[in-house]
């Protein structure tokens, strides 16, 4: 008897449950302010209506689900966009691209003979470890010099960059001997103090507004004790904010103050003809010289075998550049790297380098990449003086390496190099014609012979206009935007508003316990 009361009492007990339940959803449809419920709610409504409007209720919430869920992705996935900025930016806010100028001369033959020095029976160890240091820095036709290359006479001095700088210091051809005429913004300036030389993958060049190198590498690197990139310290300009002060004309890295020639940068560049080495110029007279697309003062520019044009003989080359510049916004710094696709400034530490930017995070990549695989590094690539640097036996090791670090989609991912968040490009437009370069070098007071004639090109490099559009990385949907968009959705859909939540929690808390209790009392 006891367990047939206590099975009633229970059974009692969930039928006032969910007559109080029906009742209750009975006031909710029949108040509620979302769309189409309402009809559910009326006592003599027939049920082919009642059907009819739960099928398009389901309907309408499946549409309005899916629909929201997509602006949940694009939110969540995707919450930044690109727009051009509020105004047009001048030329004289941004620096002045990082100039890079690689003669096809690496060695005087003056002062060392690759070729001659190679057909030598006796050589002498002081021979070898030149033919090597040479070697190392210029991709010669070494099939007469291998067995000299691979003989064991020179294994240890084969590791030591210092030796091998200091070599190429003093054989290799100076900034004057180059670059004989620089004019900046219509005054001519020494050439040796605009251009200082670099360790490049194409070997030595001279290279002009790039940062010092104590600013670009760490302490640590080996690259910090070498003779190179001793510009002036930075002045009144960051990576990250720009200039300063937009009225001093002592900042530094330098920049034009107004387009065409006159503000920019004309250089004579001559070429010797008696020194270039048949086995190391690859048939080719000229400069190899640069603007690269992705380069700005504060980048290493050791890669320019793969961006670069070359500089005939006898030509006038004429350079236009269009900068592009990328900022981003303040409101994104709240979001995942991976999500803003950029890195703001100490975001994103690198081993060598002081300052992050994407063409130095993909260089020291390369360099640990390379280590990886050939358990040394190439002489141009940074690294840290416990590092050992790749001989001749390792050339062939580097460039395949270098092919597969190309074709390897996963090693760049791992890599992590996004852009920075505030980053300029220069975009450039050549042209080139023959001139007379007599007339040329009486004008500029430089030496006119009949070989000066036939080994001199002319470079003159400008903005094309004063101003230019700038993009701006923004964000695409803030948490208030997302809201916004979500209630508009519902709203359109279902009609649904914050008083509509505010309804169900009601109706299925507070007046189901209210229902509920009414009826227990009135049972009793």
């Amino acid at each position: 008897m006891e367990i047939c009361e206590t099975e009633k009492r229970r059974r009692r007990r969930k039928q006032r449950v969910l007559k109080a339940l029906k009742k209750n959803s009975m006031e909710f449809c029949n108040h509620t302010s979302l769309h189409g419920l309402q009809y559910l709610g009326e006592p003599n409504r027939p049920p082919v209506e009642r059907f009819f409007w739960l099928i398009i209720f389901i309907t309408s919430l499946i549409i309005v689900t899916l629909v929201t869920y997509n602006v949940w992705k694009k939110w969540h996935y995707s919450p930044v966009f690109v727009s051009f900025g509020d105004a047009m930016k001048p030329v004289w806010e941004i620096p002045f691209p990082a100039i890079t100028i690689c003669p096809q001369i690496k060695v005087k033959q003056t002062k060392f003979n690759f070729s001659h020095v190679c057909e030598l029976t006796n050589k002498t160890e002081k021979h070898v470890e030149r033919l090597h240091n040479y070697s190392l820095r210029c991709f010669c036709i070494l099939d007469g010099c291998n067995a000299t290359l691979n003989s064991p006479i020179d294994r240890d001095v084969r590791e030591s960059s210092t030796r091998m700088n200091e070599f190429l210091e003093e054989v290799a051809p100076t900034v004057k001997e180059v670059i004989e005429v620089c004019r900046w913004r219509g005054i001519n300036e020494k050439c040796e103090e605009i251009f200082k030389p670099v360790i490049t993958d194409d070997g030595l060049c001279y290279a002009a507004n790039v940062l010092n190198v104590d600013e670009i590498f760490n302490n640590d690197t080996v690259q910090s004790d070498w003779n190179i990139l001793h510009h002036r310290e930075t002045k009144y300009w960051t990576f990250e904010n720009q200039y300063s002060d937009s009225e001093s004309g002592d900042a530094y890295p330098v920049r034009a103050l107004t387009s065409g020639t006159s503000g920019g940068l004309l250089l004579l560049i001559s070429l010797h003809k008696e020194d270039v080495d048949p086995l190391c110029s690859a048939s080719v007279y000229g400069v190899k010289r640069t603007v690269l697309n992705k380069i700005c003062p504060a980048d290493y520019p050791a890669a320019v075998q793969d961006q670069y044009f070359r500089i005939p003989v006898n030509r006038d080359v004429v350079v236009g550049i269009k900068p592009r510049i990328m900022t981003t916004g303040n409101n994104l710094r709240s979001y995942s790297p991976i999500y803003r696709k950029c890195y703001f400034a100490n975001e994103r530490h690198l081993r060598y380098f002081k300052i992050y930017t994407q063409q130095n995070c993909i260089l020291e990549c390369f360099s640990n990449y390379t280590l990886k695989q050939c358990k040394c590094v190439a002489y141009y690539m940074p690294r840290t003086k416990d590092i050992p640097m790749c001989n001749i036996r390792k050339m062939n090791c580097t460039e395949q390496t270098k092919v597969k670090f190309i074709a390897d989609d996963s090693g760049m991912e791992k890599c992590r190099c996004l852009p920075s968040c505030t980053e300029i490009k220069y975009d450039i437009e050549t042209s080139q014609a023959m001139f007379r370069s007599d007339k040329l070098s009486n004008a500029m007071g430089v030496e006119n012979t009949e070989q000066h004639r036939e080994s001199v090109s002319m470079v003159s490099i400008f903005y094309k206009d004063n101003q230019f559009v700038t993009n701006y990385r923004s964000e695409l949907y803030g948490t208030a935007d997302f809201l916004a968009s979500c209630g508009g959705l519902l709203g359109l859909y279902l009609g649904f508003s914050f008083l509509s939540l505010i309804e169900i929690i009601y109706f299925f808390t507070l007046r189901l316990i209210s229902n509920f209790q009414a009826n227990r009392r009135s049972s009793n």
